[in-house]
C-alpha cells in the first residue's frame, strides 16, 4: 500500500512526532531492519537526568500546543546544534 502523506513537516521541533502521527493513521508502527545512530551530545552536555527531564517537559509543551519556536529554543539552548539564536 502506498500512501501520500506529504513528507516530513517543516517544523522547528517535533517534526518526527508529526510524521509518526500522520503515518499512524494508516496502520501500526513497525520496526525497520536497520540501525540508527544519533548524537549523545545533549546528554553529555546537560547530564542524563536533566536532558531526560527537559525532553519530557518539551513533550508536555508540544501536546499543549505551545509555540514551536520556544520549544526549539529550550531544546537548543546551551547546545545549539541545529539553530543559531544568537542573531
Amino acid at each position: 500500500m502506498v500512501v501520500e502523506i506529504g513528507g516530513v513537516p517543516d517544523l522547528d521541533i517535533f517534526e518526527d512526532t508529526e510524521l509518526s502521527l500522520a503515518l499512524g493513521k494508516y496502520g501500526k508502527p513497525a520496526i525497520a531492519p536497520a540501525s540508527i545512530i544519533t548524537s549523545a551530545r545533549r546528554f553529555r552536555d546537560r547530564g542524563i537526568y536533566r536532558q531526560a527531564l527537559l525532553n519530557q517537559l518539551l513533550k508536555v509543551m508540544y501536546h499543549t500546543h505551545q509555540d514551536p519556536k520556544k520549544l526549539n529554543w529550550l531544546y537548543e539552548s546551551k547546545s545549539q546544534i541545529n539553530v543559531d539564536y544568537s542573531k
